[in-house]
């Protein structure tokens, strides 16, 4: 009996990849916004608690579905 060919119905279009790789120096830089305003004695808590979120989210794409 013939093997059936396995097929990734989830994987990410090549515009969709690059732009994700591309969010890392968006991430970074926010990483740093938020660093002077928190010398600043800016209260940054949500805004880091989102900016961690996407960076997961970021991750587990390129992980899971490249």
């Amino acid at each position: 009996m013939a093997k059936a060919e396995v097929v990734d119905l989830m994987k990410l279009p090549p515009e969709v990849r690059s732009n994700l790789e591309k969010m890392d120096k968006d991430i970074k830089g926010a990483k740093s916004s938020l660093s002077a305003l928190k010398k600043l004695g800016m209260n940054v808590r949500v805004i880091e608690d989102k900016l961690l979120w996407a960076e997961e989210v970021r991750s587990t794409l390129l992980k899971e579905f490249s």
